[in-house]
């Protein structure tokens, strides 16, 4: 009786534990399955975060799916690991330690190759340390998993341009530009133009050569968005009238120097150095106006007049208030760059006849990419004769409209400009076709007139050769004879140049 009770009760653990293994595996596969089932609906959100230039389109979020349909346990530790790589790289990368921050996102990459996160951090970085060949590469690796990835497309087109692949940079940026508007429609967020998308597309069409097609598609956009089409027609002055009957000696219009100081980048000392030089190159009496947020430290008699404000009213875009209401209206008016060092006469810049004269681009060591271009550092106009027409420049960027489209000053005055009527390099082949002038002779080239007397607008290098130089370009054997003006649009500027012609003409200039 004893034995058989003994096998009634075997029988019965042997059933209650088969039982529990049974429902242990049922509970098992139930989770296994519920578990696929998670891992193929789960979002996993990867924020991409654009961080070249104000203008970068606003952070999207976005999915990635699973390596596979069933996320193994070594998947899931390779992403996690990979995600803790992105964040501490993140925390690098915000105190500065690129090199450090590109080695936690390029560990991230390799452990999760389709991470559009990862990638994207990697390719920041690297376009941020000037490796711009390999940031495009991983740029494609963001479009590749990521198609409509805005930031991406957009500071790919900036890496190309940087790495001198002007054509593709183009293609990259209208790719980006049509990407931004999809996304715009898709979401009802957001104007959709992207404006670093059409900087970008603008500098690529001048670097390979293409501005009238760079300029037709910025014109197109502007209608579109509302603006419409300008170009400043600029009219031959006319003859100053006599002071009087007695004298019969033309009257002298008013002599105007202005600058423009914005923000930290320049100090006071760049305003009051530049008064000193101007002052000790220049005879004729003249005023000198400082268009500036910040008079603190500007000595008199510099006059100093307020800046517009508002988001458009940035940088080298306020240049363009020297044509607005506040601007110069009358006599003559010479721009001056903050970075420039007067090392000579001024007089024959004030005593230019024609309308409007500002630099060529293509003798500066920086502007190779805009060869056919103008650089605005130095600016000389008929006030009286062309504030009118001037004031298209001013309406186009107090309108927001130019600061939208293009990257800078140079390349909207170049659209609303006439071009120049005679080049550099043309003058010095009709000069060598004629006979150079001797040391004490100037070249003379005339802007032509139309029968309505409108003028084009003329070059300061053809119309004073050797007067205006870039410090890169021809100061590296010494200060060029005949120099009267020196430029410095890029490093170094003038308080980190030591040799004597700096000392005695800026450094020295002022107490």
């Amino acid at each position: 009786a004893l034995c058989g009770s003994m096998r009634d009760a075997g029988s019965t653990v042997a059933i209650a534990l088969g039982a529990a293994t049974a429902a242990a595996a049922a509970y098992l596969a139930v989770r296994a399955f519920r578990r696929h089932r998670r891992a193929r609906r789960t979002k996993l959100p990867i924020r991409i975060i654009a961080r070249k230039g104000k203008d970068a389109s606003p952070t999207e979020e976005s999915a990635r799916m699973p390596h596979s349909p069933v996320l193994t346990k070594r998947h899931a530790e390779e992403r996690d690991k990979a995600r803790a790589h992105v964040q501490f790289g993140q925390l690098l990368l915000n105190s500065g330690r690129l090199s450090k921050a590109l080695s936690h996102f390029e560990a991230a990459v390799a452990l999760d190759a389709r991470s559009a996160r990862a990638q994207y951090e990697v390719a920041e970085v690297l376009l941020a340390l000037g490796e711009h060949a390999r940031a495009v590469r991983h740029y494609e690796a963001v479009l590749s998993l990521r198609p409509a990835c805005v930031e991406a497309a957009t500071n790919m087109g900036v890496a190309l341009l940087a790495a001198g692949r002007a054509e593709d940079a183009a293609r990259a940026s209208r790719h980006a530009i049509q990407l931004e508007k999809e996304r715009a429609e898709r979401t009802g967020h957001g104007t959709g133009v992207n404006g670093e998308g059409w900087h970008t597309l603008n500098a690529a069409l001048r670097a390979c050569g293409r501005t009238e097609e760079a300029q037709a598609e910025t014109w197109a956009a502007i209608e579109a968005a509302g603006g419409r089409r300008a170009r400043a027609v600029l009219s031959a002055p006319r003859a100053p009238r006599a002071a009087s009957w007695l004298s019969r000696r033309p009257a002298r219009p008013p002599r105007t120097v202005c600058c423009v100081k914005w923000g930290t980048k320049y100090g006071p000392e760049y305003v009051n150095r530049l008064y000193c030089g101007v002052a000790a190159h220049l005879e004729e009496p003249f005023a000198f106006v400082c268009y500036t947020d910040d008079p603190e430290g500007i000595q008199a008699p510099v006059t100093c007049a307020p800046l517009p404000t508002g988001k458009q009213w940035q940088g080298w875009w306020l240049k363009a208030c020297l044509f607005g209401p506040q601007g110069i209206r009358a006599g003559k008016a010479l721009y001056l760059d903050l970075d420039t060092i007067v090392v000579g006469p001024l007089d024959d810049l004030f005593n230019y006849e024609g309308a409007f004269a500002t630099l060529e681009a293509a003798p500066f060591a920086c502007e190779r990419d805009n060869m056919g271009g103008l650089n605005s550092s130095i600016m000389v106009w008929d006030a009286a004769a062309c504030a009118a027409a001037l004031g298209a420049v001013y309406d186009g960027v107090h309108a927001g409209l130019a600061s939208q489209y293009l990257l800078r000053f140079d390349h909207w005055i170049e659209m609303v400009l006439p071009p120049f009527t005679q080049t550099a390099a043309a003058a010095a082949a009709a000069a060598a076709a004629a006979g150079a002038p001797g040391a004490d002779e100037q070249l003379e080239v005339t802007a032509p007139a139309s029968a309505e007397g409108v003028v084009g607008c003329d070059s300061l290098q053809a119309r004073f050769p050797g007067q205006v130089v870039d410090y890169n370009t021809d100061c590296t054997r010494g200060l060029p004879e005949g120099a009267r003006v020196v430029c410095f649009p890029r490093r170094p500027k003038p308080h980190e140049v030591t040799e004597s012609w700096a000392t005695e003409h800026w450094h020295n200039l002022c107490p």
